[in-house]
């Protein structure tokens, strides 16, 4: 029997204790799905190592822009296409006064995905964040229970955060219904091994939301679905003419769930960026005076089981929130709770036992067990790493 990985082997070029945070939000989803169902969860922590490493795994790894010099100090992250980086050449010429948060600020006004790197006293002392609803107390009052396959969701989700979370939702047992514009498919596919992975167990309808027919097609798919997620950034649904408010009208009980790389209410808000710049900016980027990139956008899968989790925590309500949100900078908070955190190394054969033990193609890290106990614990849950850090509102 071959033996369990231990999560710091897996701890390969982010920041120690990544893959521990990553099997804690896995229990965290565990324990939602088995309250809603009544049926005992547990969690192969290999495969949660998997999908943490999946571009390692699949041999899809894209690698990481190096930091660059802002033109009075600190150093940015940057996510550019070739088309951006005359832009980008100028606003850095046009202010020699610039240091990286100046910078940064500035390129996010032109909607180009720059982040500071930060030191952690640049970024704030992280927030306890509040416990999740299911720990609270609920006064004695009875949830009900959910069979995954009544639960349909509509999915507007790209790249790896969201695709995860509906991927999860799928094998849980839900349907999951993927919506691709044939004018701007999912970033994903340039990595096609990660992207098949992550599109697993759904249906795929390329619509584009800008035809008149498409949008019909699309208000029809939302008015028998219960979940809509979604990862644009903040103003795009609005610009579509669906906020949340605006799918509600398609269907007054749908729970929307939005992934940001940013909360919408932090001083970062409407700002565009994807993993390895959240972790830039995230404070976990700076380690001594000298920038310190990750190997692969960690932020992401770990955010995709926080949204997992949040999502289930709706299902089971009488008046569920109408609007949730997880952002990629959220989950990751509790990595800098205990200080500076250097990048870890991991054991060098971690990812060639993880495809001997469970392939390329993981599949869900959460299991149900029928006949087990209804309520999984799990020491890990213990890891300050709770739901806002996944923000959850009522509009």
């Amino acid at each position: 029997m071959t033996e369990q990985i231990a999560p710091a082997d897996a701890d390969i070029g982010v920041p120690t204790g990544t893959a521990a945070l990553a099997i804690a939000w896995a229990w965290r989803g565990a324990e939602r799905a088995a309250r809603l169902t009544g049926v005992a969860h547990t969690v192969d922590a290999d495969r949660v190592l998997a999908h943490l490493l999946l571009p390692l795994l699949v041999g899809d790894e894209v690698a990481s822009t190096h930091p660059r010099p802002a033109p009075a100090g600190g150093y940015v992250h940057t996510d550019l296409i070739d088309d951006d980086e005359p832009l980008y050449a100028t606003l850095a010429a046009d202010r020699p006064d610039a240091d990286a948060e100046t910078l940064a600020a500035i390129a996010q006004e032109c909607r180009l995905p720059v982040l500071p790197y930060r030191e952690l006293a640049d970024a704030g002392a992280p927030t306890t964040p509040a416990d999740a609803p299911h720990d609270r107390d609920d006064g004695g009052r009875t949830r009900r229970r959910v069979d995954p396959r009544d639960v349909t969701v509509v999915d507007l989700s790209a790249m790896w955060a969201g695709p995860l979370c509906t991927m999860l939702l799928a094998a849980w047992g839900a349907t999951v219904i993927t919506i691709e514009s044939p004018a701007r498919q999912d970033g994903l596919r340039a990595s096609p091994r990660q992207f098949s992975v992550l599109a697993g167990g759904k249906r795929r309808e390329g619509l584009d939301l800008r035809r008149a027919a498409d949008r019909a097609r699309f208000e029809h798919l939302v008015a028998g679905a219960d979940v809509v997620v979604e990862s644009f950034s903040q103003r795009v649904m609005g610009n579509l003419g669906y906020p949340p408010e605006g799918l509600r009208r398609c269907n007054p009980r749908v729970v929307t769930a939005s992934l940001r790389a940013f909360p919408s209410d932090g001083a970062e808000q409407g700002w565009v960026g994807f993993g390895r710049g959240v972790h830039a900016a995230s404070g976990l980027g700076m380690l001594g005076g000298a920038p310190q990139p990750v190997r692969f956008a960690y932020p992401d899968p770990i955010a995709g089981l926080a949204l997992f989790a949040a999502v289930l925590d709706t299902l089971d309500r009488a008046d569920p929130p109408c609007a949730i949100e997880v952002s990629l900078a959220g989950p990751i908070a509790a990595l800098a709770e205990g200080g500076a955190r250097p990048l870890g190394a991991g054991a060098t054969d971690t990812v060639q036992r993880l495809r001997r033990t469970v392939g390329t193609d993981p599949g869900s890290p959460i299991v149900a067990t029928p006949g087990g106990t209804p309520l999984v614990r799990h020491p890990m849950t213990t890891v300050r790493a709770s739901i806002d850090q996944t923000r959850t509102t009522q509009r």
